[in-house]
């Protein structure tokens, strides 16, 4: 299956079959998946193998699949279940054996962390994966990461608005503290 869209995008140039398929996937309730094991494996099989073969795709899927399926009824906690899903194959993709997949995904967490869709908890995670990158053997990842992270300073999502004071009220009681658990000098000569 994923070698006819593959076809098809290729030969058209029109990802639009991928984006239905996953927008049929994305509308199926995953409660059909727990009685249905094989279904759910075959799925997960298919979405790797899309991936595989369309790359560059993936990040129109994947912004597809944030959005709200029009006239699809889901639940909030079915799409952040979801949602949290294919961010977690995001992050597994960064260390994919193809060059072009972990440069491409690095590209699609920059285009979610322009749109404000990464949530704050994922972004020690995703600088984490970003800052392991840069060290890859492929220099279009590398490239990809230091855009990732620039992308993720810009659209902090603390931003200017950051205060301070409240941080160095607990500064200074912590390097009291540390201060406090440092030997005196005095004593160790003793």
């Amino acid at each position: 299956m994923a070698d006819v869209v593959a076809g098809a995008e290729k030969k058209y140039a029109d990802g639009s079959l991928a984006g239905s398929l996953i927008q049929e996937i994305g509308r199926t309730n995953p409660k059909d998946y727990v009685k249905d094991t094989f279904g759910a494996e075959n799925i997960g099989c298919f979405i790797v193998e899309l991936a595989d073969r369309l790359p560059n795709v993936l990040g129109t899927l994947v912004m597809k699949g944030f959005r709200d399926v029009e006239g699809g009824v889901n639940s909030k906690s079915i799409q952040l279940r979801t949602k949290q899903a294919m961010l977690e194959i995001l992050l597994e993709r960064c260390r994919d054996v193809s060059a072009y997949t972990r440069s491409r995904v690095l590209q699609v967490w920059g285009e979610l962390c322009e749109e404000h869709a990464v949530a704050i908890g994922l972004w020690n995670e995703v600088a984490a994966a970003a800052v392991g990158r840069l060290e890859d053997k492929s220099a279009i990842v590398r490239k990809s990461a230091l855009n990732l992270l620039l992308m993720m300073l810009q659209h902090n999502p603390f931003g200017p608005q950051l205060r301070t004071a409240s941080f160095e009220a607990t500064l200074v009681q912590y390097k009291k503290k540390l201060n406090e658990l440092q030997p005196n000098p005095a004593s160790e000569s003793v």
